[in-house]
């Protein structure tokens, strides 16, 4: 402070790094993967470049077959959250979801340590990660129900139709055959071909 009172001290700005804005709210209760999104420029740009990407499907797709890339939208940001902190894992997911979204090549799928079920050894019981039951093997088809996340079900056969690298089963429901999207079914006593994976102790994830 000068001898006249007036202050001769330096004004400081304080620069703040650019928040990372991704496509969800970085407020209240996160996960550890939303944690490190949102602490990250790049990975916030990724992710809403993947949401873009995932909006411009939906709205292309007629009403019968949203639910369907909605089922697949939220079992893939599961397995995206499996990454936790790792930013590289993060950076993965979200860069091969985006060339799933734009019809790139789709990624290789990860091998599971479980050996591979032959068809013979269906019908065998699963679980489902929650999703559409529909009358046939598509998208195509109407949806007859839905089913709650964790809810048992009997695999009946594979039906060979493919969508997104898993396809479609047979399944039992109510009594009678339904058809259920292979990528939100977990199945029980070994990996079946089509099928996401095996289910753990604590079921599907």
């Amino acid at each position: 402070m000068s001898r006249g009172g007036r202050c001769n001290c330096f004004r400081f700005r304080v620069v703040r790094k650019r928040g990372a804005r991704p496509s969800f709210s970085c407020s209240g209760h996160l996960n550890p993967t939303e944690i490190a999104i949102c602490a990250d420029d790049g990975l916030g740009d990724l992710d809403r470049a993947m949401a873009s990407a995932y909006k411009g499907m939906l709205d292309s797709l007629p009403d019968n077959q949203r639910g369907d890339l909605i089922d697949v939208q939220r079992y893939w940001i599961a397995q995206r959250d499996s990454c936790g902190l790792d930013k590289a894992c993060i950076r993965s997911a979200i860069l091969a979801r985006i060339n799933a979204l734009e019809g790139g090549a789709p990624p290789q799928p990860v091998p599971q340590p479980p050996q591979p079920a032959p068809a013979s050894y269906l019908p065998r019981s699963g679980l489902s990660s929650g999703g559409v039951v529909r009358e046939g093997p598509g998208t195509n088809y109407p949806q007859i129900g839905s089913l709650v996340l964790g809810e048992p079900i009997t695999i009946v056969r594979d039906t060979g139709i493919s969508m997104n690298n898993y396809n479609w089963f047979e399944i039992s429901w109510h009594g009678g055959a339904a058809f259920h999207w292979g990528g939100i079914i977990c199945s029980d006593g070994g990996s079946v071909p089509g099928i996401y994976q095996v289910c753990g102790p604590n079921g599907p994830p």
